[in-house]
């Protein structure tokens, strides 16, 4: 099925058990583990305030959960947003992350899909996602769903 943001969530999708919906401060303690699991320890009391400042900016930001049978076991979230040196928006993946337990089933690009769709809605041109140097196999599933490496990323 092709994915659209059109439709209203939660919606089912082609896995079989797997529904989209939006994330909800309630996910917390979920989110929170599934943050973790990236390698950046977080707490529910820390996901609950940053989710709510994301659910404030519904028009540029957003956080899609993947439910399998009922239970949360993928975050996406994704930001709109504008270069100087570009005259369309871009969309940045800034969280994807499946539970390690349900990983390689479709479920990350599932939610990548929906994210590129939303992003393109709404304007973006082009997407892009950070992804720490350290995890290989993410790179592996960036290339694999069609992301290049176009520069490096750098922090102080």
């Amino acid at each position: 099925m092709p994915i659209t943001t059109e439709k209203a969530l939660p919606a089912p999708t082609d896995i079989p058990g797997l529904m989209l919906r939006r994330a909800e401060c309630r996910d917390s303690d979920v989110l929170a583990k599934l943050i973790t699991q990236l390698g950046y320890p977080t707490v529910a009391g820390s996901m609950i305030v940053r989710m709510r400042a994301l659910l404030d900016r519904p028009d540029d930001h957003f956080v899609i959960v993947a439910e399998w049978r009922g239970t949360v076991v993928g975050v996406i979230a994704a930001a709109l947003s504008f270069h100087i040196e570009h005259d369309q928006a871009y969309g940045r993946i800034t969280v994807l992350s499946v539970d390690e337990a349900h990983r390689s089933l479709g479920i990350g690009a599932v939610l990548l899909a929906y994210a590129e769709a939303w992003l393109r809605d709404r304007g973006a041109g082009i997407c892009i996602v950070n992804s720490h140097i350290r995890r290989n196999d993410a790179h592996r599933f960036y290339k694999r769903e069609g992301y290049r490496l176009t520069g490096y990323r750098l922090e102080k």
